[in-house]
């Protein structure tokens, strides 16, 4: 357990390295992180073509931080990311565990630590990492036949 310890504390420092180079939202980012700013600090989520799931998840760590801050929410965007990334590591290797064994596990976990794809999702401000959680564990919930938690997981992805 300490090696898949070890692979969350790379993928962390890895994707935390990462989202702090990157000072800029992205243009459908910031309607996320606007409908985000408005649930935590307006007290309302405003109707948008963009679903509220993301929003949602971006409003936790934001609900921590200043208002008139006006990079907080790229940072709460970027906290949920780091934290969202590292998590898909840790349920890549449950996943993988049950059916190819802990070095197999660790194998695959690690893989997804280091993917480069995977880093640039989790620096970003929009909703892959969230989505690929959603997904993982769907799927776990599924082989554990919990077919109604799963499919609200799926659904909300």
């Amino acid at each position: 357990m300490l090696a898949l310890g070890a692979v969350l504390a790379l993928a962390l420092a890895l994707r935390w390295w990462a989202a702090a180079g990157n000072g800029f939202p992205t243009v459908d980012g910031t309607q996320y992180l606007r409908q985000s700013w408005q649930l935590c600090f307006a007290g309302r989520l405003p109707y948008s073509t963009f679903p509220p799931g993301w929003p949602l998840l971006a409003a936790i760590p934001l609900r921590f931080m200043a208002a008139d801050d006006p990079l907080a929410m790229l940072r709460a965007a970027h906290i949920a990311n780091v934290a969202l990334g590292s998590l898909m590591c840790a349920l890549a290797f449950v996943m993988l565990r049950r059916r190819l064994g802990f070095a197999w596990a660790l194998g695959g976990a690690t893989v997804m630590a280091l993917l480069p794809q995977l880093v640039v999702a989790a620096k970003s401000d929009l909703s892959e990492p969230a989505f690929g959680c959603a997904l993982l564990g769907a799927w776990l919930l599924l082989e554990r036949r919990r077919e109604l938690p799963a499919g609200l997981l799926l659904g909300y992805a």
